[in-house]
């Protein structure tokens, strides 16, 4: 397993100071409801009322727009540009209505951009993938993707002229086809000046006091951060004799070792790299620059003499020692352009971007729905399907694979959220055939990813079947109090390369511990991880790094619920837990790059979750309730109850879509611990059996990625 280097920088922050107009946000009153982490969480861990406003929860949902603006776009044809006529429609779009596309293929010529910077809705006729009468795309068999027009007549493709083809390396320093958010087409996010904090602000409290409430607005966004200020040599949790580089209260951690190096540390003070800490998502020319790592996005509720209260908990404690401050946040590189909401992207396939499919930068309860992406060559610091300082934004029933060049350094991330993003929520979606399934880097707190498939990553510069990361809250350091919740993934695992991830929850996940066997395209070479093919190199019994729950050092205060690890009779020669490796359910502490080194700490646990405080060493890793077949048991200090979901009362509505579902579907502590779904021609053609009782992969199981079985 390796973590290689992603640096770049596209849509840099810059400091703006003049206030913003507010906009509305029409809440809807939900019911009261006790907080299902009580007794399993520690306090400083759950930030379960910030997940139950994940995405457009706190509104009703993705509205369904119901009044077309203007007549139905059609595409000119020929590879004619199709931005201009879809930017005009857009723009002469009334607040709350939509744009139609129709089917057939639309072009947005190479350099150019279309910005939904205004809270209507761009829909197009339907998706490509599944439809009737297209042909999927084969990456063994080297295809390019969809036919043109004029054989795409059931479903809406954009497409990049110009852009990523399977095998292609080019990249620009644009948005490509679709930015939701901002209005210079860039991904351009700006704050205004800080403010700093009077006071301490305290996790879980929603009020802070602060220097001066001049050019706050109620209703706006807001980016709340405390600089990492006391960075130091603090005694090592890493490595034995040496110190870290990380805040006394280990929260911020660099990857940084003194007095010597070792293979596994990113920067040095004892060898020839001096401690830095590098911009990859950075806020630049801005006054806190990149040390703003502990940051979250907040909504103004109120406004009171000296202090400002928010409509969330704050998550984390934000403190005046280390310059606690409270900023502006807007669209586009300069304070004339306000955030934009409600802006969403529906039922279309975009194929072959060479910067991001969708960017939602500066967003604030923006979505994309039923959207295919594949295909892409990612611009280094964004993911193709990228959200940048977010605010409760939603991607629901996505499709994202086929990365052009699924190679390391940053071009080939299916998601990311990165930059202050807070209480979003990525929810019944699909990511496949990556390099990373998905990172976060910055972000704020608050997102839940939840009921999720995440499958076939793949490392195009290895030859011997190699991944680096599953599901995941990490790739930069700083993002806190992520919800991962009900999904499928071969692996669930964290990313040393640039610093500690604190304070994330994995609860009521199918770990399986390998990915289902594939073709990969980039190297023409088959991966079975339960067979280890290709089966040269690695480690263990097994060649190609396959993990279960995978914590690297430095990520602290982790909790694992209720989870349900590894596969059934499919174990031999696996252990339970190793201190760095691989082929293990749990594989805590270590590093990349062969680095002999571990962090005994991640795996320090109490087992109850009233002994795990954040103060201290105590119970950085808390397992609680997790099934392993390995042991084929509960092996976890204790075992207690566990309620159906940390974020939502009811069964999320896509169970209730086609037959067979039961929610939850993974029960760890019930005799079945994984459900099954309905049993369909396709899916007994393909899996031998039943569709998984995951909605999203019983999808990809029938070959209907947009039709549920």
């Amino acid at each position: 397993m390796r973590w290689p280097v992603a640096i770049g920088v596209l849509g840099a922050i810059v400091s703006a100071a003049p206030a913003i107009a507010a906009f509305a946000i029409f809440m809807t009153a939900g019911s009261v409801v006790s907080d299902p982490t009580a007794g399993l969480l520690p306090a400083d861990r759950s930030a379960w009322v910030n997940w139950t406003k994940a995405g457009l929860q706190s509104i009703g949902g993705i509205p369904n727009r119901t009044t077309q603006c203007g007549a139905t776009l059609t595409p000119i044809g020929s590879g004619s540009d199709d931005s201009s006529a879809i930017q005009a429609a857009i723009n002469a779009c009334a607040v709350n209505d939509y744009v139609l596309l129709s089917v057939g293929t639309f072009t947005i010529a190479e350099g150019s951009s279309v910005a939904i910077n205004r809270s209507i809705t761009v829909r197009g006729s339907g998706a490509c993938a599944g439809a009737a009468g297209v042909s999927p795309i084969v990456p063994a068999s080297g295809g390019t993707g969809y036919p043109s027009t004029p054989s795409m007549t059931t479903c809406t493709l954009i497409r990049r002229s110009g852009g990523a083809v399977i095998g292609s390396s080019q990249g620009l320093s644009v948005s490509a086809h679709f930015l939701i958010g901002g209005t210079d087409g860039y991904g351009n996010v700006s704050l205004s000046a800080p403010t700093n904090l009077t006071s301490d602000a305290a996790a879980g409290a929603s009020t802070i006091s602060v220097a001066s409430t001049t050019g706050f607005t109620v209703g706006t966004q807001v980016l709340l951060s405390e600089v990492a200020s006391n960075l130091g040599w603090q005694t090592s949790w890493t490595w034995v004799g040496e110190t870290q580089w990380s805040t006394p209260d280990y929260r911020d951690n660099w990857r940084a070792q003194n007095p010597t190096c070792q293979s596994g540390s990113r920067n040095c003070n004892g060898g020839s790299t001096p401690v830095t800490n590098p911009c990859i998502v950075s806020y630049s020319g801005s006054p806190n620059n990149c040390l703003n790592v502990t940051s979250e996005m907040k909504q103004i509720a109120s406004i009171g003499s000296g202090t400002i209260t928010f409509d969330s908990p704050i998550m984390i404690s934000y403190r005046t020692a280390m310059t606690a401050q409270i900023q502006n946040v807007y669209g586009g590189a300069s304070s004339s352009a306000p955030i934009v909401s409600m802006a969403g992207l529906e039922n279309m396939t975009l194929q072959n971007a060479d910067a991001s499919s969708i960017m939602m930068a500066a967003c604030a309860y923006c979505w994309a729905k039923n959207v295919e992406s594949t295909i892409y060559f990612g611009y280094y610091n964004q993911g193709d399907i990228a959200l940048e300082a977010c605010f409760r934004c939603q991607i629901e029933g996505i499709y994202s694979h086929i990365s052009a060049n699924p190679t390391s350094g940053g071009h080939s991330y299916n998601w990311s959220i990165d930059r202050g993003s807070s209480e979003n929520l990525i929810e019944n979606s699909i990511s496949t055939l990556a390099d990373k399934v998905m990172v976060m880097r910055g972000a704020g707190g608050g997102s839940v990813i939840a009921y999720n498939y995440f499958d076939d990553s793949l490392l195009g510069d290895s030859t011997v079947g190699e991944s680096e990361v599953g599901m995941n809250a990490s790739h930069w350091w700083g993002t806190h109090h992520t919800l991962f919740e009900g999904n499928w993934s071969f692996q669930a695992s964290s990313d040393p390369v640039w610093g500690g991830t604190p304070f994330q929850t994995f609860f009521r996940n199918d770990v399986t511990g390998f990915r289902t066997p594939f073709h990969d395209y980039h190297n023409n070479i088959t991966i079975n991880d339960a067979a280890s093919i290709p089966g040269a190199g690695g480690g263990g019994s097994f060649d190609n790094g396959a993990t279960g729950m995978a914590v690297a050092l430095a990520e602290y205060w982790y909790s694992f619920i209720g989870n349900v690890i590894g596969t059934s009779g499919a174990m031999t020669g696996w252990s339970f837990h190793v201190q760095g490796g691989s082929n293990a359910i749990w594989v805590t502490g270590g590093s990349d790059g062969g680095d002999p080194g571990s962090d005994p700490e991640v795996w320090s646990q109490q087992g109850t979750a009233g002994a795990c405080t954040d103060g201290s060493d105590q119970c950085p890793l808390l397992r609680l309730s997790n099934y392993d077949y390995v042991t084929n048991s509960l092996n976890d200090p204790s075992n207690p109850a566990v309620p159906n979901s940390f974020y939502t009362s009811v069964a999320p509505a896509f169970f209730a879509s086609g037959s067979g579902y039961t929610w939850p579907w993974v029960n760890a502590q019930g005799s079945t611990k994984v459900q099954s779904g309905p049993t369909t021609t396709n899916c007994t053609a393909n899996v031998s059996g039943p569709c998984s009782g995951l909605p999203a992969k019983a999808r990809v199981d029938n070959g209907t990625p947009f039709v549920q079985p």
